[in-house]
């Protein structure tokens, strides 16, 4: 299939920011938020915001995913579930960190992203595109897939991709947007649009962004089943801001 324009609904279906508040980040401290979010900022270096997001407490154990049909292709599984993963440390994969405000918001994450199906997975489980960027999702697996986006309960497009096929679509729709495959139930994913700069955390939680100006920046954190939050770190002159973001392990989905 060819391009296609993803674009927002009439009403705002993202709560953009919680109102947490904001606090100011000083040289080696660790300041909790009243929403469990704890900051750490501020040691030397040179334009760049780094750190970690945590889980705090004990995450819910999750069942792996039965791989029901279409073995040849899928392996013989169980998958582990993608939704939330916690590394030995407590560092919490796949958050997607943004500045929202300070002195330097560029450069926007990429204008194209490629997300393969191979496996029966969705890879990257997030994949972060500029506002107006291009997702590519390509099929090299021996069996039919589709990708089902939907934004709450709104479907916004669904595509099928036979084996050795793709397609892409255009994402002017600010933030999450949940994927999936409808032939194996087991295959979730999501895309990430926004025009600000923004980072995905790695396996063990941690993000970085270079070649910022000294000053304030707000970060907000956004997670897929622990859902948002908003920090605060100070990028000094001598230009490194070091943040720990602790989010508590309650799961809201779970309530």
């Amino acid at each position: 299939g060819g391009e296609r324009r993803v674009s927002p609904p009439r009403a705002p279906l993202w709560a953009v920011c919680l109102a947490l508040g904001f606090l100011s980040a000083v040289p080696r401290a660790d300041l909790a938020l009243a929403d469990g979010v704890a900051l750490a900022a501020a040691v030397p270096a040179t334009g760049e915001i780094s750190g970690r997001v945590v889980i705090v407490g004990s995450p819910p154990v999750l069942e792996p995913r039965a791989v029901t049909i279409d073995q040849q292709a899928c392996g013989e599984g169980p998958v582990p579930d993608p939704s939330l993963v916690v590394s030995q440390s407590g560092g919490l994969a796949s958050a997607v960190v943004t500045i929202v405000a300070g002195p330097t918001l560029a450069p926007s994450p990429p204008n194209h992203v490629r997300v393969t199906q191979k496996g029966c997975v969705f890879s990257p489980h997030v994949a972060l595109v500029a506002r107006g960027g291009v997702v590519e999702w390509d099929n090299p697996d021996p069996a039919l897939h589709n990708v089902h986006a939907r934004r709450g309960g709104r479907s916004l497009f669904n595509v099928a991709t036979p084996s050795g096929r793709s397609f892409s679509r255009e994402f002017e729709i600010e933030g999450p947007v949940h994927t999936a495959c409808d032939v194996h139930g087991w295959m979730e994913g999501w895309v990430f649009a926004t025009d600000r700069p923004a980072a995905v955390t790695d396996a063990d939680g941690r993000f970085r962004f270079a070649g910022l100006s000294p000053g304030d920046y707000a970060l907000q954190i956004w997670h897929e089943r622990l859902g948002t939050r908003d920090a605060r770190v100070a990028v000094p002159k001598d230009g490194h801001g070091l943040v720990d973001l602790r989010i508590p392990a309650e799961d809201p989905r779970a309530r």
